[in-house]
């Protein structure tokens, strides 16, 4: 079963509003990060952003149809945030564009 985040805490994790991103950095990837944080530790957008996780299940074939995974079934794997946050760690770089001054900036 697949949970959009873990509800406890393990020995040894910080929380994420604690962790400290360079905000000098003109790296895209602390960038990308802040935005997530901000994203985890404001209520008021973890919540929709959550509900659509926990609607986002992955699909696979059975006998030729294309059938949602059970979320009551299942070893538990990575969390749908988890999930979330490794993909805009890909995702993310290539959706900053460089203008003509070589600066980045969102498409």
């Amino acid at each position: 079963m697949r949970k959009v985040i873990a509800p406890q805490m393990q020995l040894g994790e910080l929380p994420i509003a604690a962790i400290k991103l360079d905000p000098k950095s003109r790296d895209d990837i602390p960038q990308i990060l802040r935005g997530l944080q901000h994203i985890y530790t404001t209520p008021e957008l973890r919540g929709p952003i959550f509900a659509l996780l926990e609607e986002d299940l992955p699909e696979h074939q059975i006998e030729g149809k294309t059938v949602k995974a059970d979320p009551n079934n299942g070893r538990p794997g990575m969390t749908q945030w988890q999930i979330l946050v490794l993909w805009g760690a890909q995702i993310g770089p290539q959706c900053l564009k460089k203008n003509s001054r070589g600066h980045r900036r969102a498409l």
